[in-house]
């Protein structure tokens, strides 16, 4: 484990790993094998039920001790342990057996090198975040007189949280590497040298040069500051590298200048600051402490220092989760001031185009990533839907990237789990139709997000058949098809635009690419629809007529009538629910503005005009609050008009107030559409059996003051239940339906008779 090459025994380090003891010895459990490197082999293991990272050194010879070592890394732990919201992970165990020795630490899942090359790809402010925290871990170094001596994009990992360390502290690599023999570098740092080296330029000397000409200021905070300033380069970058080793040497020698790869660095403040890192003078690079105190505000917002450090390790390392989602949410208000208030970079971060009346907080991206790390791990549903919460919250505040790459994929992932919580599924369902609905601004290649991921997904929802699921799916289905549209509306758009002045073959393409696509999205709600109002329940099916027309309006008059109109009708036959088929009358007039007169009056005015003999009576309330929508909007045709009218007219009789209201609307907007003369010469004939007297004007003020008495409640119940007793012994379920209605007209009808033969009597008196 020293600072030269020797033979090594060959190692099993499967067998060689401490195994535990009846006597509480600790044991380490192997798991599998991460890296290969030459002067340390990387283990994924297990210890105390945790997963570690565990390094493995085989040892040159069995006698070999390694006591010195283990003692230097113990001072190290013991040093970095005291530090608050520490930025750097030391190796807390340090074992060794006869034929090897093994370093301990706690497992991190990526390295920032992984993290720049994954998807969702980094922001600007997660990249100044990263820059800040990695000086911090520099700055606790230097505070407890620590140099680490490989700082590179590899040994710097990244939390689910987006907490960075710096790991691999060791002090057992060599200080200074011979530059005309790569052995070194190659054994001791990193095979990937002809890529990206980033030692310090002063580590390397010529092994013919004589002993006192070669640097001697020995191992200083000056080579971790230039190892991080490449880092923090490779950050800006994209994950390119600044210096690979022959740039390197070049530079040592000033025949090479990083410059004008440094000048592809957008951000002014860290092109700045990166390139004092790297001075080919160690003497000109700073402490970390400074950089972190004459860059703030400049390179990184002044926040990172006074809030967000603390609090992101306060709810991502000292709490357990569900607290953690607690703290986050009672912070909201907290988390929106400290953000908005920093100084420097707000004009860069803080704008207002998400919503009317609404900011956009770009910098929400870290606080984001800690809700949904912790999200995953909660216990309780009521943190899990707090924590889809804050995402819907988030996504109406952030910018449409983290919309789509952050936080859509978790609420599709609680959505599509059949064993995660009921109201959690529903609530993220509803978070999901609200975060796409501020969508703006989307690549092309998102407009297929909903046939080809987003509706799949909650295809799941359909399947397992959960009552409070489906509901909420219900409710926000026409919400997702209006945004559906909205997508490929705008990608076709844009590429108009894009296309402009080409040839008209380019844009015919274009048009049957638009049809297509949008053929497979209304034939996905189509089946989405059809399942919910065939093979739900009535609630379900109440919920999605609410607002259905939202829906129809996404598939088009034509798909509409072929396909959404007979599935909506048959919710009629659903005689047991008597709300759904209110809700169905509820929601008619719009659907019947929208497909038109010849599916009004060959499909929908029979449904109204059978729903006046309905049992119920909201339901009647409901049908004839339609017809008189239909007549006011002049749908109707006089004639149908006329003859609905009559099936209504024995209603102006009924016990119920509600109802004969309805049906004088009804008549009166009847009336206006005929106007003065024909309503006198064709509605008022039709009237008069049910009036006291003659009127001469059709206005609700007339008709109330000339209506016969109604009938009695006890009377109009009589009515039906003898009825009913006439339909009597049939055995096909129609004939009950068939009592159902006979017995409705029979009683109006009986009404009718009884208050003309009162009213008739009480003129007999008058006259003798």
């Amino acid at each position: 484990m020293g600072n030269q090459l020797a033979t090594r025994l060959h190692v099993d380090f499967m067998s060689e790993l401490p195994k535990a003891d009846g006597e509480g010895g600790e044991g380490i459990i192997f798991g599998s094998v991460l890296g290969g490197g030459r002067f340390l082999k990387t283990l994924q293991c297990w210890r105390r039920g945790s997963m570690v990272v565990v390094k493995a050194y085989s040892k040159r010879d069995m006698n070999q001790s390694l006591r010195e070592y283990g003692e230097r890394l113990e001072s190290i732990r013991e040093r970095l342990q005291a530090i608050p919201h520490p930025n750097v992970l030391p190796f807390v165990w340090f074992p060794e057996t006869q034929r090897a020795a093994f370093l301990v630490r706690a497992y991190v899942h990526r390295s920032l090198r992984e993290r720049m090359a994954s998807r969702p790809l980094l922001t600007r402010v997660e990249r100044q975040w990263f820059t800040f925290q990695l000086l911090t871990a520099l700055e606790q170094c230097e505070s407890v007189g620590l140099v680490h001596g490989d700082v590179k994009s590899s040994n710097i990992l990244v939390t689910s949280w987006n907490w960075l360390v710096l790991s691999d502290l060791t002090g057992l690599k060599p200080g200074y590497i011979p530059e005309d023999n790569p052995a070194d570098l190659s054994y001791f740092f990193d095979d990937d040298y002809h890529k990206r080296c980033y030692v310090a330029p002063e580590r390397f000397f010529h092994s013919s040069a004589p002993e006192g000409s070669r640097y001697k200021e020995g191992m200083t905070c000056a080579i971790d500051i230039f190892s991080s300033g490449c880092v923090i380069a490779e950050l800006f970058l994209g994950g390119e590298s600044i210096f690979s080793l022959s740039q390197l040497l070049a530079y040592r020698r000033r025949e090479y200048d990083p410059s004008l790869k440094l000048g592809e660095i957008k951000d002014a403040a860290v092109r700045e600051m990166a390139g004092i890192m790297i001075s080919l003078d160690p003497s000109e690079r700073k402490l970390a402490s400074s950089y972190l105190r004459e860059y703030e505000g400049r390179a990184f917002p002044a926040y990172f220092r006074t809030f967000l450090h603390p609090f992101v390790w306060k709810c991502g390392a000292e709490m357990l989760p569900d607290d953690s989602i607690e703290s986050l949410r009672l912070a909201k208000d907290e988390i929106l001031s400290n953000l908005q208030s920093s100084t420097g970079l707000q004009d860069a971060h803080v704008g207002g185009d998400t919503r009317a009346g609404g900011e956009k907080c770009d910098d929400l991206v870290n606080i984001i990533v800690l809700v949904t790390a912790n999200m995953r791990s909660v216990r309780s549903p009521e943190s899990k839907i707090k924590a889809v919460d804050l995402v819907a919250w988030g996504s109406q505040l952030g910018d449409d990237h983290m919309r789509l790459h952050r936080l859509l994929p978790y609420l599709s992932a609680l959505v599509s789990d059949e064993h995660e919580s009921p109201m959690v599924r529903a609530r993220a369902i509803a978070a999901i139709s609200e975060l796409l609905a501020v969508v703006q601004h989307f690549p092309p290649s998102e407009n297929q997000i909903f046939v080809h991921y987003l509706l799949p997904t909650l295809s799941v929802v359909l399947r397992d058949g959960d009552e409070l699921v489906c509901l909420a799916y219900a409710a926000c289905l026409p919400s997702l098809a209006e945004t559906a549209l909205r997508f490929l509306d705008v990608v076709q758009t844009n590429g108009v635009r894009e296309s402009n002045g080409e040839e008209d073959e380019a844009d015919a393409s274009g048009h049957e690419g638009y049809d297509a696509e949008l053929l497979q999205l209304q034939e996905a709600f189509v089946s989405i629809a059809s399942d919910m109002l065939s093979g739900r329940s009535a609630a379900v099916k109440r919920l999605l007529l609410s607002d259905i027309l939202r829906l129809c309006l996404v598939l088009g008059r034509e798909r509409t009538n072929n396909s959404l109109l007979p599935l909506i009708i048959t919710v009629l036959n659903d005689r047991g629910d008597w709300e759904l088929r209110a809700a169905f009358f509820d929601n008619l007039v719009g659907v019947a503005t929208f497909v038109g007169r010849e599916s009004l009056q060959h499909f929908i005015l029979p449904c109204i005009e059978q729903a006046l003999t309905d049992m119920h009576e909201l339901v009647v309330e409901g049908a004839i609050r339609s017809l008189a929508g239909l007549v006011e909007l002049e749908l109707l045709s006089i004639e149908a008009s006329l003859r609905t009218a009559g099936f209504s007219l024995p209603l102006l009789l009924h016990p119920s107030s509600f109802l004969r209201l309805g049906v004088i609307g009804f008549l009166c907007a009847l009336a206006k559409q005929l106007g003065s003369a024909s309503s006198y010469c064709l509605l008022r004939p039709l009237l008069e059996p049910y009036l006291r007297h003659k009127i001469w004007m059709i206005t609700p003020e007339a008709l109330q003051d000339a209506l016969l008495p109604p009938v009695s409640r006890s009377s109009f119940d009589r009515a039906i239940e003898e009825a009913r007793r006439a339909c009597e012994g049939g055995e096909e379920r129609e004939a009950m339906s068939l009592a159902r209605m006979s017995g409705r007209k029979a009683a109006i009808a009986m009404a009718a008779q009884e208050a003309t033969a009162s009213h008739g009597k009480e003129e007999e008196e008058e006259e003798g």
